[in-house]
């Protein structure tokens, strides 16, 4: 089953980073429809897999919360792509997905800022960001 998760959670990251890329949204009625998969794929696995998912939604709950306090500095979209993701990935795999997606980010913002491409007020797209960060984690183990 974990392999079918991955495979939704690729799909959903790859969609959703081509989208947020070109028109810097994303599709909340295809992150919706991908989290109902995921727990319904998990749910003869129910109540083992419970605090997995929970512990992953919560990441991108803690997002989402982040995205208030902050009146949307990060935006979201990707508070609701990390929950989703933190449903189909589990906990451990969020906080690592969320991390190297944070750290490519700040690597491409800093790039740009050093050879003056971008202000320091632009607004980027966080969900392409994720894609290479979750190739990176599956492949991590």
């Amino acid at each position: 089953m974990g392999i079918v998760l991955k495979s939704l959670a690729g799909i959903l990251l790859l969609e959703e980073g081509i989208r947020d890329w070109r028109q810097k949204q994303i599709s909340l009625p295809v992150c919706f429809v991908a989290a109902v998969l995921g727990i319904l794929l998990q749910i003869n696995r129910m109540p083992a897999c419970l605090w997995s998912m929970g512990s992953g939604a919560a990441v991108g709950v803690f997002l989402l919360l982040i995205a208030l306090l902050t009146r949307e500095s990060i935006g979201y979209g990707d508070g609701v792509m990390i929950l989703t993701a933190g449903i189909l990935l589990g906990g451990r795999q969020t906080v690592m997905l969320l991390f190297f997606s944070l750290l490519f980010c700040g690597i491409c913002a800093g790039g740009m800022l050093l050879f003056g491409r971008s202000g320091r007020k632009k607004r980027m797209a966080f969900v392409p960001f994720m894609m290479p960060a979750f190739v990176l984690v599956v492949l991590g183990g």
